[in-house]
This record gives C-alpha cells, structure tokens and sequence, in this order.
C-alpha cells in the first residue's frame, strides 16, 4: 500500500542571478527602509550631532581656523574652570536649577 501525501514537495524556483534576488529583495522592502528614515534623520540629528560638542570642550576653539584645525589643549580648559573663584558657587546654583526643573 503506498503512502500518499497531501503535502507537495517544493519546486526549486531557477533565479537569474543572485544580484537579481538582491535587488527583488530590495524592492521588496523600499516602503520599509523609507518608513525608517526619518527616525534614522532624527537619531543622527539628535544623538550624534552634539558629540561635536565635546570635540570643542577639548580644543582651543579659533573660529578664524575652524574647530577641527584649532589646537587640542586637552584638559586645560576644564583646569581653568575648576580654578575659578566662583566654581563652588556655579556649581551650587547649577543643582538648584536642576531640581527645580525635576519638580
């Protein structure tokens, strides 16, 4: 008695090439990548641009020369601030306000 089977077997589709599959998957999923990019624009907008930020906290900013070609003083300016008079004071006034926008 043969077994009969309601499944039927795959057929194996025959592709042109695999840069044509690539480029079918890509087409496939366009409408997805297009959704993702304005959070991919916000996420770089707002993650990645102010690291800039911290480029300048290390460098002796020369706008004539731009940030990148300005000199890297390393820690220097944060051992100017410290060795402010009013350090302690900025750094009280600092904690308040940041509690006060908390509450």
């Amino acid at each position: 008695m043969e077994h009969v089977s309601a499944i039927k077997p795959k057929r194996k589709v025959e592709s042109k090439g695999k840069s044509s599959n690539k480029k079918a998957k890509f087409l496939r999923f366009l409408p997805l990548f297009i959704m993702m990019l304005p959070g991919l624009i916000y996420l770089l907008i707002n993650n990645y641009l102010p690291m800039f930020g911290l480029i300048i906290a290390f460098k002796d900013v020369n706008y004539a020369t731009g940030i990148f070609a300005s000199d890297w003083v390393g820690f220097e300016n944060f051992k100017y601030l410290l060795a402010q008079e009013m350090h302690s004071l900025l750094l009280v006034i600092r904690f308040y306000i940041m509690v006060y926008l908390l509450c």
